[in-house]
């Protein structure tokens, strides 16, 4: 698996999730992004994760900032010819569980969930994959690794009820997902799920 850092790892991977959104709405390939070594500068563990903050503003603008692995962040850069409002959440993922997003999970503005998985060993990133539709009843996704105790990075997702939901991962790209499992109720008193 390709490993990201600095600039170029964080224009690489929002590249993926400008990738996803594309595919949903038209049917298109990923293209090629290239990706780099980690910074030495950056030590990283799963309990320290480089992930590059992402920001969109509501005329679709994506920017970029990578972690300076000092605290701060490098530039803001913008992703060109992309376009956000057709996405209403991106989720990005460390399957590898290595302290990396190495791919990412994108809901279109009609529900739809898109799997954007990276190409592996500085290959093309494979077309981005539609798992399904009817994710807009959630108003929270996120995947903070392993919750389930699979080998595998999960997805958790609030709805509009409060409900917090469990979506073991099982590494496969189709069908990323075992079925749901109720977590609980009360998670609607948070403003927001990191």
């Amino acid at each position: 698996m390709v490993h990201t850092s600095g600039r170029k790892g964080a224009r690489a991977l929002s590249r993926l999730t400008v990738a996803a959104i594309a595919a949903a709405l038209t049917d298109i390939t990923a293209g090629t992004a290239a990706a780099t070594g980690p910074s030495p500068d950056c030590r990283l563990t799963v309990a320290a994760p480089y992930f590059p903050l992402q920001a969109t503003k509501s005329t679709g603008e994506i920017y970029v900032y990578a972690p300076n692995g000092q605290g701060a962040f490098g530039d803001r850069e913008q992703i060109t010819d992309a376009d956000s409002r057709s996405a209403t959440a991106m989720v990005n993922v460390d399957h590898a569980q290595n302290g990396y997003y190495d791919s990412a999970y994108v809901r279109t503005t009609d529900g739809t969930l898109v799997y954007s998985p990276e190409g592996k060993d500085g290959a093309d990133e494979p077309a981005p994959i539609r798992l399904g539709s009817g994710w807009n009843i959630y108003d929270r996704l996120l995947s903070p690794g392993n919750v389930g105790g699979t080998k595998e990075a999960d997805l958790l997702a609030r709805d509009k009820s409060g409900v917090l939901w469990l979506y073991k991962g099982n590494g496969k790209q189709t069908d990323p997902f075992e079925n749901r499992v109720r977590i609980g109720g009360g998670w609607g008193q948070y403003n927001n799920l990191f």
